[in-house]
């Protein structure tokens, strides 16, 4: 088994882009958040910090010719989520909480990522907080059905002037009131949506989908935060 970690900004656009945590997003003028912003900022920051638990099929697609990627996401505020790619090749992307792991089943190789880059720089806060100085909101959208904005993470490990992160931009669907796309674009112009169907909120599940320990001989020696 092949155990590796988190070394380079190259390393983690490989694995973001292609494997899960950077989502493409709508293709917008980003402008300056305004007072009457305040009302969506809002309405997202409550969502999540209200929400116990979330469980949906998905199918997540870059705008290329690669093919669509389908499995389930399993999501327990406020820092642990599990991303499940059932087809065309079994990945998961699992964080415990503490630790943000990427698990090619195939493979059999694992690679530790930050936790606070890009999707999972948002899904890992303990409050969602829109105006913390880890984030910056670039611009939010309202139309009859949904509230939708856009995040950029702030991440201290720039490296060469380039940043690591990615523009995360959030659907919420206001009836019912629930998550319905993750969608990014990196800053190499990549852009992937993951949509999400058969959504479950509220329910108990298995604590077992947010436990990952690395192979005992390697922790410690290649693992790091």
């Amino acid at each position: 088994m092949n155990v590796d970690i988190y070394k380079s900004p190259v390393t983690v656009h490989n694995m973001i882009a292609y494997f899960a945590l950077f989502f493409a997003s709508f293709f917008i003028y980003f402008t300056p958040v305004q007072a009457q912003d305040a009302k969506i900022i809002t309405a997202f920051e409550t969502y999540f910090n209200e929400l116990d638990t979330f469980k949906a099929s998905f199918i997540q697609e870059d705008g290329a010719e690669n093919a669509p990627q389908t499995g389930v996401f399993h999501l327990k505020r406020p820092k642990q989520f599990n991303w499940t790619y059932t087809a065309p090749t079994p990945q998961r992307i699992i964080s415990t909480g503490s630790r943000l792991f990427y698990i090619d089943d195939t493979s059999e190789q694992i690679t530790q990522l930050p936790l606070n880059i890009g999707l999972a720089a948002v899904l890992t806060q303990e409050t969602l907080d829109l105006s913390h100085e880890s984030l910056n909101v670039l611009n939010t959208v309202e139309d009859e059905t949904s509230y939708q904005i856009v995040i950029e993470p702030k991440h201290s490990g720039a490296a060469d002037g380039i940043s690591i992160n990615a523009n995360v931009t959030l659907v919420l669907n206001k009836n019912p009131r629930q998550l319905t796309q993750m969608i990014t674009t990196n800053p190499l112009g990549q852009r992937t949506v993951v949509k999400f169907t058969d959504v479950v909120q509220g329910e108990t599940l298995n604590a077992n989908l947010f436990n990952f320990t690395p192979p005992s001989e390697d922790i410690g020696a290649q693992f790091r935060n």
